[in-house]
Formats: C-alpha cells, structure tokens, sequence
C-alpha cells in the first residue's frame, strides 16, 4: 500500500499528513524544552529560529491547539465575469 502524501510547492518533493506536521511542529517545542536551549533545538532540527518562534508564538496564542500548527487557510476572492465587485 502506498503512503498518503499530497504536494507541498514546486520547491519541494513530498510534505506530511496534517496530522504529521503538527507532530513534526509540536516535536520542535519539545526539542526545546528538553536541550533548554531554542538555538541549538533549531541546529539540530535544521530551522531557523524565526520558523520556530513563529510557530510557538502562534500556538501560545491559540492557547496550545493542535491545529495552530498549520498554515492558515487561505481565501481567495474571485471575480465573475459579468458581475461587478462591491466595496
């Protein structure tokens, strides 16, 4: 059976489940937490520590939910042909 994966960017080859990229984010914090050192978590994790303290910042203030760990869906405003935009 083949793994679930869908397509992150043209950059990249293959990106994780939701469910694996929170894990994979949540782990981030927990590698802190455990060296007590944000730099050296983020060497050893290959990011940076702008990566890092924007995603914890963004789980703080969701007050520690999981799925505070993903990108924020995007919208996207279309405009119809015919129909005139408003505002």
């Amino acid at each position: 059976m083949i793994a679930s994966y869908e397509r992150m960017s043209p950059m990249s080859h293959w990106y994780l489940t939701p469910e694996e990229l929170i894990r994979k984010r949540y782990n981030w914090f927990q590698e802190a937490q455990r060296l007590g050192n944000v730099s050296l978590a983020c060497k050893r994790l290959g990011i940076s520590r702008k990566t890092f303290y924007k995603w914890h910042r963004r789980f703080k203030e969701a007050t520690a939910n999981p799925n505070s760990l993903l990108e924020p869906k995007k919208t996207l405003s279309v405009a119809w042909p015919g129909k005139e935009s408003h505002g």
